[in-house]
């Protein structure tokens, strides 16, 4: 059965309110906050829903930045991989559907080799995010910034980024 707009909404939520945790038996190098900061691309997204099913809600090649400072602060833009051009409501409503975008004071802690994360977006694309408080996880590998979302209702997903050159 196809996905529904808000299904990749919620699924992209999920991935991308903030940074995640280790991959179960992947090494990865102890985090410091330090290690975080910088411009990062993502090169991918992939979203397991609660019946083990992947899939890409942004498509096989996602562009974006995230952007995350040594005041604790990050902002996030992604967009789907294919977008058209808007020339009218419908065009624009199926752009806000195929996009992340907020910006978030974090806070993090130690968790194991990884760095547990609370965001607290306070501007998002979607009002749902904005004054929530998100907890993900963080971790280095493979030169790699590795994003999870804890699994939920709707599933998990993994984010990853390499930094910007």
């Amino acid at each position: 059965m196809p996905r529904k707009p808000q299904s990749k909404i919620r699924a992209a939520l999920i991935a991308f309110c903030g940074l995640c945790a280790l991959a179960a038996g992947v090494r990865a190098a102890a985090l410091a906050p330090g290690d975080i900061v910088g411009t990062w691309r993502i090169v991918s997204y992939v979203h397991k829903d609660a019946a083990g099913e992947t899939s890409l809600p942004m498509g096989a090649h996602p562009n974006g930045v995230l952007i995350v400072g040594a005041d604790r602060r990050c902002t996030l833009i992604v967009v789907a991989e294919g977008r058209k051009a808007a020339h009218d409501e419908e065009g624009y409503a199926e752009l806000a559907k195929t996009m992340i975008g907020y910006s978030a004071p974090f806070t993090d802690e130690a968790y194991g080799a990884a760095l547990k994360v609370t965001l607290h977006p306070d501007v998002s694309w979607n009002e749902t995010m904005t004054g929530a408080s998100l907890v993900r996880f963080v971790s280095l590998e493979d030169g790699k910034l590795v994003v999870r979302s804890p699994p939920g209702p709707n599933g998990a997903a993994v984010a990853k980024f390499e930094r910007a050159r």
